[in-house]
């Protein structure tokens, strides 16, 4: 028997051309009313590629340029203690290499001379740190504040830690706040020191939160403060779990809690 279809068959519908221009016109309406929209957000991104490429190209040269300065304030203060040196100390010291902070170890004596061209080189690295940003700014602060450790001037080195502290990245801050640290405790100031030392010990950053740790419960002990520095010891194990170090907290631990805490 005939019908519109065989038997069996499905009767599928031909697909309406209207409703389909009309979803075409809908989607190009949509494409065409947002189309500002989508330049404009392509635009940003290419402007913000563009910005940080250039930041990226300026952070690069800032390093190169702090580093050359840096170099030639090595270069001059290096050769002003190699002056100092007796002949046959001098040859050994530049067979060796030896850069300026162990070349101050080997000099004899720091004449009023050596010392101008210390201070010079001092205030050199510390205008390259001022002037420079990130690592290579921290080491030349770092620098600095060793060479005014070493000649007694003790608020010039703070000035240049707290440089070194605020140009470096996480590792420089956390080293600069130690050496703040000792600077306080050599001024008597044994909260300072220990709110340092509390904070680069808490943040974990292996060796130096664990010399952080020895050095917090060393401070309380000196200062008569037996039961802080066994809270201390207590917590490295918590904090530093396999350290290296954990056997000399231990025995620091021990030694207490035998005197009698």
């Amino acid at each position: 028997m005939a019908t519109g279809t065989e038997q069996g068959e499905v009767d599928i519908p031909k697909p309406d051309a209207g409703f389909a221009f009309k979803a075409e016109m809908f989607v190009m309406n949509i494409l065409l009313g947002y189309a500002k929209v989508f330049i404009g957000i392509g635009v940003l991104i290419l402007l913000g590629a563009l910005v940080v490429g250039q930041y990226q190209n300026w952070y690069r040269q800032n390093q190169r340029n702090t580093s050359a300065v840096a170099a030639g304030v090595e270069r001059d203060v290096k050769a002003a203690l190699l002056a100092a040196l007796p002949e046959g100390d001098r040859a050994q010291a530049q067979r060796y290499g030896l850069g300026v902070i162990d070349l101050m170890r080997v000099v004899p004596e720091v004449d009023d001379g050596v010392r101008a061209e210390l201070v010079k080189g001092a205030e050199g690295w510390m205008a390259a740190a001022r002037d420079g940003q990130g690592t290579a700014a921290s080491e030349a602060a770092a620098r600095a504040a060793e060479i005014y450790r070493r000649l007694g001037m003790a608020a010039e080195q703070r000035a240049a830690l707290e440089l070194a502290s605020d140009t470096g990245g996480a590792a420089a801050k956390l080293g600069a706040e130690l050496n703040l640290a000792a600077l306080d405790l050599d001024e008597g100031s044994v909260e300072s020191a220990a709110s340092r030392l509390r904070a680069v010990m808490d943040a974990k950053a292996g060796y130096l939160s664990e010399r952080a740790a020895l050095d917090l419960g060393a401070a309380y002990e000196h200062a008569d403060r037996n039961g802080d520095a066994i809270a201390v010891y207590q917590q490295f194990a918590t904090l530093f779990p396999g350290s290296a170090r954990a056997e000399e907290a231990q025995a620091r631990l021990t030694k207490l809690l035998g005197s009698g805490g």
